[in-house]
């Protein structure tokens, strides 16, 4: 007979949930593990970190800002940024035009952290045609208790030819 100490089936317990679709958010897919630093054996902080990813890439790089916000965002949606405006369906028409503005722009996630309900992201951007087009950048979400996107921060720093330190920015 299998003994199991009951701390040890909560995570069973979510992803049973996750698979049988009782989730409230939809499972993202699977993403490189190398760029999720401090593992967790919390499955709500994996979880968020795994959303945060698969909603960043569908609404950037695959350019459907929509869907994104349909799988993933909360019934609002809060916006720090001072260059993008409040709102879902701002947030949709924003990213939107930037996908007819910046074709082939793109992220490359580099590290994910979480801590309660917020999850940050550093990653690199390649805007080709736009300020220079390669930046680093700090995201930093918050999702509501049932896992969806709610509210957004950032900070960006154009990416310099040189730098006065071998370190990079990633």
């Amino acid at each position: 007979m299998i003994r199991c100490r009951p701390r040890r089936l909560a995570p069973l317990v979510f992803l049973a949930f996750v698979h049988a679709g009782l989730a409230q958010t939809p499972t993202p897919p699977p993403l490189p593990s190398a760029i999720f630093t401090a593992p967790s054996t919390n499955p709500t902080l994996e979880r968020n970190k795994a959303t945060v990813v698969a909603f960043y890439d569908l609404m950037f790089n695959r350019s459907q800002p929509a869907e994104a916000m349909r799988l993933y965002g909360g019934s609002s949606y809060t916006q720090h940024n001072p260059e993008v405006p409040d709102g879902r369906d701002a947030f949709i028409q924003f990213f939107e035009k930037m996908a007819r503005g910046y074709p082939g722009k793109s992220v490359v996630f580099k590290r994910v952290f979480a801590e309660g309900n917020f999850v940050t992201l550093h990653g690199e951007h390649q805007f080709p045609g736009w300020r220079g087009g390669r930046w680093a950048a700090i995201d930093i979400f918050r999702l509501d208790d049932d896992g969806r996107i709610v509210e957004h921060w950032d900070v960006l720093q154009k990416v310099p030819g040189s730098s006065a330190n071998a370190n990079g920015m990633f």
